[in-house]
């Protein structure tokens, strides 16, 4: 069970630091040639989020059938991945 909480940990750890870097890096638009690239390492911490914490999720789900973790638990590992469908659906929504 250690070991999910090792993978819930990086989760919401890229998820914040994909946040964070991506929040520091527009006090330098326009000024630094480094912007687009670490705008784009920024957008992958963020999108690689749900995807460790989908994996973490399909773990949980089919490794410890014999001792299943309770619901608030998996809520938990699954909040990355609620957020950014969340997210995406706001988004489609607001564009129609």
């Amino acid at each position: 069970m250690k070991k999910f909480y090792v993978l819930f940990g990086l989760s919401v750890f890229t998820l914040v630091i994909g946040l964070l870097l991506g929040k520091y890096l527009e006090n330098f638009r326009g000024i630094n040639p480094y912007y687009a690239i670490g705008k784009m390492i920024s957008w992958g911490f963020v999108l690689s989020s749900p995807l460790i914490s989908l994996i973490t999720l399909l773990f949980v789900f089919f490794t410890e059938k014999d001792k299943q973790p309770n619901f608030i638990w998996k809520i938990l590992i699954s909040l990355p991945l609620l957020s950014f469908i969340f997210i995406f659906t706001a988004s489609i929504v607001k564009s129609i």
